[in-house]
């Protein structure tokens, strides 16, 4: 009988190969346990466990751990697989790799397979989204590409960026025209951050940015231009 556990997750499978192991002494008290690294593995010795009958020993256990990895243990096992099979000795192999020619030939004779890989979970790159705005309200055009180029790689749509354009743009030609600021209820961080801001732009400067992105708005809505590439544009000649 033959017992596969293989797979990328290290831990689980020396887990679960210890515990099988423990089950079945705990089950067959009067069974034999023999250990057989792949690098120390033995061909005579090997062939007598599968193929021999001992006089003196009813059942026992075979755990063998990275036998794969001997090519001639390999060898010797593609050539025996309905041995171990057949067996009425338990064979219990912990691999991580299983050859591509032993693959569906294993699937086959062993009794069960137990699989246990690493999951591999997809890494989302976050972005804030507020380094958009406040390179812009920096007037730094080397900041306001790489925001531009980081918030797209990280799956935040041209039309995402465009309303934080909007909202800066906005919260600067407010602040410069109102003469009491307490009325705007503004937070004071962004209060702060949107008069510093101001030193770099003039408001007929920001009317005229306002006025460009308005006009790529429906440019945009009515299908004459591409959102992203107008933006692009934007960037160049802030």
């Amino acid at each position: 009988m033959l017992y596969l556990i293989c797979g990328s997750d290290w831990q689980k499978r020396e887990n679960k190969f210890r515990s099988l192991i423990e089950s079945l002494l705990a089950k067959k008290a009067d069974a034999t346990l023999f250990n057989i690294e792949g690098e120390d593995w033995n061909e005579e010795q090997f062939e007598e466990l599968v193929l021999g009958q001992s006089l003196f020993v009813k059942k026992y256990i075979v755990a063998g751990r990275n036998l794969f990895s001997n090519e001639m243990a390999t060898e010797f096992i593609s050539q025996h697989l309905d041995a171990l099979a057949d067996s009425s000795h338990i064979f219990i192999f912990n691999e991580e790799n299983i050859p591509t020619k032993l693959v569906k030939p294993l699937d086959l004779a062993a009794e069960k397979i137990l699989r246990f890989n690493k999951v591999r979970t997809k890494i989302t790159p976050t972005f804030n989204i507020f380094l958009i705005g406040d390179a812009l309200g920096a007037r730094d055009r080397r900041r306001l590409w790489l925001s531009f180029a980081n918030a797209l790689q990280c799956g935040i749509l041209p039309e995402e960026i465009y309303w934080q354009y909007i909202r800066m743009i906005k919260n600067m030609l407010t602040v410069a025209k109102e003469s009491n600021l307490d009325l705007l209820k503004l937070h004071p961080f962004v209060l702060n951050k949107t008069k510093k801001y101001l030193n770099n732009f003039s408001i007929s400067e920001l009317e005229d940015f306002h006025h460009r992105l308005v006009l790529l708005y429906h440019q945009v809505r009515s299908g004459r231009r591409d959102m992203g590439i107008g933006l692009e544009r934007f960037i160049l000649e802030v």
